[in-house]
């Protein structure tokens, strides 16, 4: 256990801290007494209101943002959701940002501040400590603690299970892979997995048009790309897959870049970085021509790869970017999706991004062979 350094120290600083409150030493991060009887009521009494929390009706929606409102720091507006069961020993420690969701059993030890960003995902499971503990049992057994605050940017999404340690920061716009226990400070704008959870690509976002990962980049369409595009999309195990003919000419991939693929704002080539070659398409647009149950407003995402790229994490790593393109960059509030019953492999894309099905199938018969064939419908709620 780490001790006060009093060397240098003014007379009346050294009598401040003696005269400190156990909270008031937790508070300012220097070494306090967990036994100590006012912690413990206080400790007792958020375990009363955590208790009734997750004793409420899920649909008991009013109720549970009432106690959540009483119970934590601050919340940055009514939209948002912690799923029960939920924990925390002080609850006032905490502060959320906007439109902030944490999944099933979320854990917070808050003995010193955590401080969480705007549209913030919080996966199951996750845990957020700020407790420590000496790893001298004498010391550790004299139930002396001290606690390190954490700190979450914006537009961060924590995948389930993870673990995040005293005193760690995590930057804006950046995903922790399921399962990572987070040791240290993880920079902006990065994905980051492991234990101990170390970066593991770059995310980059320009004013251009390009976003990039360390193996790919989003760009707009080129004419350029037409050969490329018709190499691609006339293999006939490509396109209806996807709900499209199979492309018959370069000419006609030429057509289908100028006239489909023609909006840079909202519709990507991808490229491989290794060889500067477009292998698919992704984007998202109105979803009022397609047969899909979409709320108002609500844009459908799309997406494919060509074949030799398949199960390579390519469309998931390309999905996952644009998902964070469109919650940093736009208002939209939540995405649709589909995929073909007989192509599998689509649907578990979207999920690994997040995307929830619905429960709902449709058949849209102005999709390529879509008469019958049914469609899975998926959700991704993003506010």
């Amino acid at each position: 256990m780490g001790k006060v350094n009093v060397e240098g120290c003014f007379a009346g600083q050294i009598i401040g801290i003696w005269t400190m409150t156990e909270k008031e030493l937790m508070q300012s991060g220097l070494p306090y007494s967990a036994v100590d009887l006012q912690l413990l009521r206080e400790l007792n009494a958020t375990k009363d209101v955590i208790h009734r929390y997750n004793a409420l009706m899920p649909s008991q929606t009013e109720e549970l943002l009432s106690i959540l409102k009483g119970l934590l720091g601050h919340i940055g507006d009514d939209h948002i959701c912690i799923n029960q069961p939920f924990y925390c020993d002080y609850g006032k420690q905490i502060k959320v940002g906007r439109r902030f969701f944490a999944n099933f059993n979320f854990t917070v030890l808050d003995e010193a501040p955590v401080t969480i960003g705007d549209d913030c995902f919080i996966g199951p499971n996750v845990s957020i400590y700020t407790a420590c503990h000496s790893t001298d049992p004498v010391e550790r057994n004299s139930r002396k603690e001290w606690a390190e605050p954490v700190t979450i940017g914006n537009n961060v999404w924590i995948g389930g299970s993870v673990t995040i340690l005293p005193g760690v920061t995590i930057g804006d716009n950046t995903t922790i892979g399921a399962g990572s226990v987070v040791t240290k400070d993880i920079p902006a704008n990065v994905v980051a997995v492991g234990n101990p959870c170390r970066v593991i690509r770059n995310i980059q976002f320009s004013c251009d048009g390009v976003m990039e990962t360390g193996r790919i980049k989003l760009r707009p369409w080129r004419d350029s790309d037409a050969p490329a595009l018709y190499r691609w999309a006339s293999d006939p195990d490509v396109g209806p897959r996807a709900g499209w003919a199979p492309h018959k000419s370069v000419e006609e991939s030429l057509e289908v870049i100028r006239t489909v693929f023609c909006d840079a704002t909202n519709t990507w080539a991808i490229e491989l970085k290794e060889t500067g070659e477009a292998i698919g398409a992704i984007g998202y647009g109105p979803s009022c021509d397609c047969n899909l149950p979409a709320r108002d407003g609500e844009p459908l995402i799309g997406y494919w790869i060509a074949k030799p790229y398949w199960n390579r994490g390519i469309c998931t790593e390309a999905l996952r970017l644009m998902i964070e393109h469109i919650r940093c960059s736009t208002d939209i509030k939540s995405l649709i999706s589909g995929h073909f019953v007989d192509n599998p492999a689509s649907g578990r894309v979207m999920e690994k991004c997040g995307f929830v099905p619905t429960g709902e199938t449709v058949i849209d018969e102005t999709q390529y062979q879509g008469a019958d064939r049914p469609i899975r419908v998926l959700r991704l709620e993003l506010r």
